[in-house]
């Protein structure tokens, strides 16, 4: 993300985390600006700068994150790179229960700044399934109430879009090539809406 708002005119790309038990109507945060998220690791922060990012039609850098329960601790983990930067307690959800949730996003968010011009998303290019030219997830899995790993299923992903001219992302479905696994690529130039 990139954020000068939050970041006091900050324009460094950084990794964040937001939460909100109850669709951004009365809760939620990002980082640890208030109370929910509890950092166990005493360097990695959820904020944390992204030094090194991928040139379009270049190198690319690829960062693994996951995030799961723990329904023994009733806590939700999350990792970024193998290392388990810290927790959310699970009471603070209390939408989700012992079922789980109904939806699950992957892809990227862009909001403008009250100026109705919205900036870039990943590397400010369409997604065309040429992993050097727009941003993407890869391996996407998620763990079903039982703790199974599970492939999402191709007819119940839904594209959601709030910007279509400015905005795109594709679902590759499977990909074996370099065991991407379940793919979505993303992005786009930005722009009025």
């Amino acid at each position: 993300m990139v954020n000068p708002i939050l970041y006091d005119n900050d324009t460094t790309v950084r990794n964040f985390i937001y939460w909100t038990a109850d669709n951004g109507k009365e809760t939620g945060c990002y980082n640890t600006l208030c109370p929910g998220f509890v950092q166990v690791d005493p360097q990695i922060t959820p904020n944390e700068p992204v030094n090194i990012t991928s040139i379009y039609e270049g190198k690319v850098y690829e960062m693994k994150s996951h995030v799961y329960l723990n329904s023994t601790e009733k806590k939700w983990w999350y990792v970024i790179q193998n290392v388990t930067i810290g927790y959310w307690p699970a009471e603070i959800f209390p939408l989700f229960g012992d079922t789980g949730v109904d939806r699950i996003y992957w892809g990227g968010h862009s909001m403008d700044n009250g100026n109705k011009h919205a900036p870039q998303m990943g590397s400010g290019h369409f997604p065309d399934g040429d992993y050097t030219h727009a941003a993407y997830f890869t391996q996407i899995q998620y763990n079903n109430v039982s703790g199974a790993l599970l492939d999402p299923h191709r007819k119940r992903m839904t594209k959601v879009l709030g910007c279509k001219k400015n905005y795109d992302l594709n679902y590759s479905g499977f990909v074996e090539e370099r065991d991407r696994r379940h793919t979505i690529q993303y992005g786009g130039p930005g722009g009025k809406c």
